[in-house]
């Protein structure tokens, strides 16, 4: 009896993660959470007073440990970790993002059994372009800690490249799953044209995501901006007050969002979406922008060739081109055949990346992590 019990028991996941409530690490968890509920006993530690994931578990809440960022930096929060850990009988540590991996890296030096997957959604160097000395430190630690990681699993190629031939992470410890986007995330285009053709950017505010690039963009069509509208929401940058100037000085032509939480309503409303990055490791907007039918303009950088193929599926532009970014609007807004080729090759690529193709391949890399336990 004992060993049938022992053998039906679920694998229990601890999820550990920098948490918010909107974002590509809120959309990757929603993704991934109804496949992670169903196959394992799932719990989940973050700075969030609650995770709002209970929905995806039929109304009911899945249990949920709130880790003090103050605590992150004191021990790599090992208290707290190690208490819930103790506690829940943790089989694997699954952590979101190379910094909450660093942080808990340790505790394999505790719970020698204990393993400990990371999923790999950005490139650290990308926000070396805000603070090098920060991200600095984070790389020597990662390079020093590497070992304590079972499976560092990268959503794209560019990232497995990344850590497999820049910090020399072996091979077998590598996995590569892409990102997959649920189909009730769509909603239809609507049906009325505006006389504005609406342009939009939504992600941080930040210089690696080439928010200053889009204002830059934005700043071409002033003497056209009968004709065109510029959008950007989002939050967490440090260029939310240029985005209000600019606002202010040119109402009905350049419009600061923020956060919006409906950001499904609005990007029904876009004609295209500009994507400035200077560095993507992956980049969900990509897929919704596809699932939308909006077209999408974005810089040849990171892993964005690997979503939008240029003249197919979207535009790729040199990174930081401000030229190729206007002559590609201005296609998309008069080309209408150019267009509508543009719109139904992001949908076919949409299909490449489903929400049931990630749910397996993350499953799958789960159970092998402890089927030779």
């Amino acid at each position: 009896m004992r060993h049938n019990e022992a053998k039906s028991k679920k694998t229990k996941v601890l999820i550990f993660y920098y948490g918010t409530n909107y974002g590509g690490t809120d959309t990757f968890l929603r993704t991934l959470l109804p496949a992670f509920l169903r196959e394992f006993e799932v719990v989940i530690a973050s700075t969030l007073e609650s995770n709002g994931f209970s929905e995806l578990n039929g109304g009911r809440p899945i249990k949920h440990y709130q880790v003090p960022l103050k605590k992150w930096y004191l021990a790599f929060g090992s208290f707290h970790l190690i208490s819930i850990i103790l506690r829940e009988k943790v089989d694997v540590l699954f952590t979101q993002e190379i910094i909450t991996s660093i942080m808990s890296r340790h505790l394999k030096i505790f719970f020698p059994r204990l393993r400990h997957a990371t999923s790999i959604l950005s490139n650290l160097r990308a926000f070396k372009l805000n603070s090098p000395l920060y991200i600095n430190t984070w790389l020597a630690l990662n390079r020093l800690t590497w070992f304590l990681v079972d499976k560092y699993i990268c959503i794209s190629n560019y990232l497995v490249n990344d850590y497999l031939l820049k910090e020399g992470i072996p091979r077998e410890r590598i996995a590569m799953a892409y990102c997959g986007l649920a189909p009730s995330r769509t909603v239809p285009k609507r049906s009325i044209v505006p006389p504005q053709w609406r342009v939009g950017y939504i992600g941080r505010l930040s210089y690696e995501k080439g928010f200053d690039l889009f204002l830059q963009i934005a700043r071409e069509f002033v003497p056209v901006q009968r004709e065109y509208q510029f959008e950007a929401f989002g939050g967490w940058g440090f260029q939310s007050n240029e985005a209000k100037s600019m606002g202010v000085k040119f109402p009905g032509f350049f419009k600061y969002n923020g956060f919006v939480a409906d950001i499904d309503r609005h990007f029904s409303e876009l004609d295209a979406i500009i994507i400035p990055s200077r560095d993507e490791g992956f980049c969900y907007v990509v897929l919704e922008a596809f699932n939308f039918g909006v077209p999408v303009i974005c810089s040849n950088v990171g892993a964005l060739p690997e979503l939008v193929i240029d003249g197919e599926s979207g535009v790729l532009c040199p990174p930081g081109n401000i030229g190729a970014f206007v002559a590609a609007i201005k296609q998309l807004k008069n080309d209408r055949v150019f267009r509508e080729k543009i719109i139904t090759g992001g949908r076919e690529r949409a299909k490449l990346f489903s929400a049931r193709k990630m749910q397996n391949e993350y499953v799958a890399l789960i159970r092998g992590l402890v089927a030779h336990d």
